[in-house]
């Protein structure tokens, strides 16, 4: 069997001075001696300092190190086995390296006191700061801190021996190179010595010294007039130095308010005079003095129109940019409306915010774009929205006719009548718009021309197809802007299968031909069966609510018949008074069914004057005389009186 490593040295070994150090080596099937070389050569047992065995019956060949040292132990180790034939190769571990520690020294930043915790450094300007470390082995790795932040990146260390005796170690110092900012001022810095013996930390507190810098809050107060405002002007500095405010221009320091001292500028009521004042705040210490801060003012108010575009006019597929400019503080956003001209319908204009609002760009413009265009400038002062209006601009769009409504589907009942309706727009007016489809061609004219064929006119088929007059589209509200829009229609009567196809309007003006298509879709009517029952559903429906409907006007009529009967005969009696009695007319009548002959029928024409009215308050009833009967022997007699009634419209 061949001999073979059951455990070898595989890393790296490292131990304290004087201590004892074992380094693995056990071999499976040894048949050759065990050797261990350092830095190599190789070694012999010696007493009190190497400890192995060249022949272990258990194959352990592990060596023991005692008193480590530096200059005898430090250094490459590798176990062997040596071959016992030819056929068998030497069996050597991995090289590892063995190094002996020494603890380091209490690392020392370098200061003006070695009492004192504050290190003193300028801050903005570059500057060194040393940390040192004595004796130590390996040399301690350094790592500089500020606060928590790692800023060794910023450092580089070097290594020195250390004179003799102790020559076996070295000395370690490290250099910082920074610029620190003031924002440091008051921070921590340590110097850190990693050690695999032991950590130490040095720290010391920075005290930067810089000129003031002052700040305020915002550079521009929007204020309303008649308010109360403070303005702080924010001093950094070390040491504190000394703040004033000043007017800009006239350089005259303000007086400071004793309430609030000289870093205030206060002002206890807001006036127009100081609308573009400008004040600066300045700061000095023993170090310099501070850039001053300039604060401006400027008074609020409401949005105001300074620029509007002129009407505009361009052809379709062109471009337009409409120009609104207001002027306010805050700064008013800008919204922009469209009236069109066919609706009368006030419509906002949707926009990229990305975009400036004081232009609108309509791009590739159609007629859809024709109308009337305004903008609204909107701010907001102490929560009250102010709103301003700009004035009209008109935008007039001309180019070739253009269809609103096109390509769509009409649905007609076969033998009703069927109307096709088609939308367009033409500016300059159109001189030709013509209904086509198959072999038919029928002219639309305009509202005052009748209408006519292209093709036969006497044919019976034609006049199935009723054309309508070009009807120009109005705005439903009174606006001076017109539309250029027209609506044509085409009216077919006793629609048939055959009538189902396609319909195209041609329009023609002087910039060129469009044409709109429009398809008619030829359905069935109804069943006559669910026709009737829809019907007398309906009409049952209605003679319920007409039976329902009369009883209750017929039980208000008995109500009121009562009370206009008590009113009749007071009217009656009003009217009497006003009776013209007229000659006498006796007419005689015959006797029917035997009547005696004492008895006659009396007829009165009775005719009031149309000056006749009703008294204001009604009369009493009077007694007439009753008229004296001829003095002859007959026993029969007959009275008339002539009676006129004033007309209701006398009354």
């Amino acid at each position: 069997l061949l001999q073979h490593f059951q455990s070898s040295p595989s890393v790296n070994y490292s131990a304290p001075k004087g201590t004892i150090l074992k380094l693995p080596c056990v071999v499976r099937n040894r048949q050759g001696e065990c050797l261990w070389l350092r830095n190599g050569l190789g070694l012999g047992v010696i007493p009190n300092k190497y400890e192995f065995k060249r022949t272990p019956d258990n194959g352990d060949c592990s060596i023991t190190i005692h008193n480590l040292a530096r200059e005898t132990d430090e250094g490459s180790w590798q176990c062997q086995v040596l071959s016992t034939s030819l056929d068998q190769p030497t069996l050597q571990s991995d090289i590892v390296t063995v190094t002996v520690l020494i603890a380091p020294g209490q690392p020392r930043i370098k200061k003006i006191s070695e009492v004192s915790t504050r290190l003193e450094r300028f801050a903005l300007r570059e500057t060194e700061i040393e940390c040192s470390i004595a004796k130590g082995h390996p040399p301690p790795i350094i790592l500089w801190y500020l606060n928590d932040e790692n800023i060794t990146d910023k450092a580089s260390s070097v290594t020195s021996k250390t004179p003799p005796p102790k020559s076996e170690t070295v000395n370690t110092l490290s250099t910082l190179q920074m610029t620190f900012g003031k924002e440091y001022n008051n921070a921590t810095l340590k110097c850190v010595a990693l050690h695999p013996l032991i950590n130490q930390t040095d720290s010391v507190i920075l005290n930067l010294f810089y000129p003031p810098e002052v700040s305020v809050s915002k550079d521009r107060y929007s204020i309303v007039e008649d308010t109360e405002l403070t303005v702080e002007c924010k001093v950094d500095a070390n040491p504190p130095a000394t703040v004033a405010w000043r007017r800009v221009g006239d350089n005259s320091i303000v007086e400071a308010n004793p309430l609030y001292g000289r870093n205030y500028l206060h002002f206890e009521k807001v006036t127009r005079d100081l609308n573009g004042k400008e004040y600066e705040c300045i700061a000095q210490n023993d170090y310099g003095t501070a850039k001053p801060v300039i604060v401006s003012f400027d008074v609020l108010y409401n949005p105001r129109v300074m620029q509007l575009s002129s009407a505009q006019s361009t052809i379709t597929g062109s471009r337009i940019r409409l120009h609104c400019k207001f002027d306010g503080n805050p700064t008013p956003t800008i919204q922009w409306y469209h009236i069109d001209p066919r609706t009368g319908e006030t419509n906002d204009v949707k926009k990229y915010r990305d975009k400036d609002d004081e232009y609108l760009d309509l791009v590739n413009v159609t007629y859809l774009h024709e109308g009337q265009y305004f903008c609204e400038g909107t701010n907001r002062i102490n929560n009250v929205v102010n709103i301003v209006k700009s004035g009209l601009i008109d935008v007039d769009i001309y180019g070739l006719p253009a269809f609103l409504t096109r390509n769509h589907v009409v649905t007609g009942q076969r033998g009703e009548s069927s109307e096709l309706q088609m939308v367009f727009c033409s500016d300059p007016a159109p001189y030709k718009v013509y209904w086509q489809f198959g072999s038919i061609k029928l002219t639309v004219r305009s509202l005052e021309s009748t209408i006519s064929n292209f093709n036969n006119k006497n044919s019976s088929f034609h006049e199935r197809f009723v054309v309508g007059p070009m009807m120009p589209i109005t705005p439903k509200r009174n606006l001076n802007f017109a539309s250029g829009c027209f609506e044509a229609s085409l009216l077919i009567k006793d629609t048939d299968i055959s009538d189902q196809r396609d319909y195209v309007l041609v329009v023609e003006n002087e910039r060129g031909m469009s044409e709109g298509l429009i398809k008619l879709k030829v359905v069935k009517p109804l069943s006559a069966t669910l026709v009737v029952a829809t019907l007398l559903s309906i009409i049952a429906v209605i003679l319920i609510i007409s039976i329902i409907t009369l009883l209750l006007i017929k039980r208000k009529r008995k109500g009121k018949e009562r009370v206009s009967d008590e009113e009749a005969k007071e009217d009656a009696q009003v009217l009497s008074q006003n009776v013209k009695i007229g000659d006498p007319q006796e007419e005689k009548l015959p006797v029917k069914n035997n009547v005696e002959n004492n008895h006659e029928l009396v007829y009165a024409n009775l005719d009031f004057p149309k000056d006749t009215k009703p008294p204001p308050t009604r009369p009493k009833p009077q007694m007439r005389p009753s008229h004296t009967r001829p003095a002859n022997n007959s026993s029969t007699g007959t009275e008339y009186a002539k009676l006129a009634f004033p007309t209701k419209a006398d009354l």
